[in-house]
């Protein structure tokens, strides 16, 4: 008898589910209970909800700011390696965007969206005394850190974006509710397990590196937290709205696209692209994959601080 792949799609979802709740999921890990394991800065309230933030201070006392922006799933830990160096030159602050590491996971999909977080943002560097700053951003960090130089070109000084997605291109894809819904006992079945992570995990840290050992565990306890059915929902809400049009040509400032020459997530064909559609944009590649900030420390270290070098008013 020949099945229709609808009906192997239908039975083959059904298996995995079914699997899901057999297997059970770990419990969620408290966010205070979190915030005491792991490394914690500043968390500062905005509205019903809590943001997350990092500092590590500069040379001088008015040292110029850079912003740091995590990629997807991922917190201010990512930017370890590197943020010391940057602070040779910088006052350095790294934002756990919501949803993620140690910030709240609020409800609905405005906290998820770019404009949304781009208003948090604000209200970060309001409570930080920031005025202007370099933004560097890695993965939809660089995304979210190029569409917030188009939005806000008088703030920022230059952007370092390390292998962003195409900012004029929807950033995920439309996902109806009943889908999400449907969805989420996979995605915490996936999540449960550090060995089910570690694939998506090969994916961006591969080919030319292992995953860190504890890293597949150390993600898996930072996404398991209270308020990840919020992050989940919100997140998949998220990608239905219509965001504010990407404006390349009002961004004016020196852009360093910084990018792992064999990175699987985002290709660095992309960097080609966006180099085209940028007044002042220069591409460095490295041979890396997709974590090449992490991977690659040092020598994403030198090239930004070589990026931030001439003088700006």
């Amino acid at each position: 008898m020949v099945m229709s792949i609808k009906s192997a799609f239908a039975g083959g979802f059904s298996l995995v589910i079914m699997v899901c709740l057999m297997a059970g999921c770990g419990s969620l890990r408290p966010l205070a209970e979190m915030r005491r394991a792991e490394p914690c800065g500043r968390i500062i309230a905005i509205g019903k909800d809590e943001v997350h933030w990092r500092e590590w201070p500069g040379p001088r006392a008015d040292a110029p700011v850079a912003v740091l922006l995590h990629g997807f799933a991922s917190s201010t830990s990512t930017w370890d390696r590197l943020a010391p160096a940057l602070a040779r030159s910088h006052r350095v602050i790294a934002v756990d965007l919501p949803g993620n590491g140690l910030s709240s996971r609020p409800a609905g999909s405005v906290a998820y969206t770019p404009d949304g977080q781009m208003a948090m943002l604000t209200k970060v560097l309001e409570d930080a005394r920031v005025a202007r700053f370099d933004v560097v951003g890695h993965s939809y960090g660089g995304f979210l850190a190029l569409r917030w130089a188009a939005r806000e070109p008088e703030r920022i000084r230059s952007v370092v974006a390390i292998a962003p997605p195409d900012p004029g291109r929807r950033i995920t894809p439309r996902v109806r509710p009943v889908l999400a819904a449907m969805l989420y006992p996979v995605a915490r079945f996936l999540i449960d397990s550090p060995a089910r992570l570690v694939p998506a995990l090969e994916l961006a840290y591969g080919p030319h590196a292992a995953v860190p050992s504890g890293m597949a565990a150390h993600y898996r306890d930072m996404l398991l937290v209270d308020g990840f059915a919020r992050y989940y929902f919100g997140s998949m809400a998220a990608s239905e709205t219509v965001e504010n049009p990407w404006q390349p040509d009002r961004i004016t400032v020196p852009v360093a696209l910084i990018w792992g020459q064999d990175d699987r997530v985002v290709p660095i064909t992309t960097s080609g692209r966006l180099a085209d559609q940028l007044a002042d944009a220069l591409v460095f590649p490295l041979r890396d994959g997709h974590m090449v900030h992490e991977m690659s420390a040092d020598a994403v270290g030198t090239i930004i601080l070589r990026h931030w070098q001439p003088k700006r008013q």
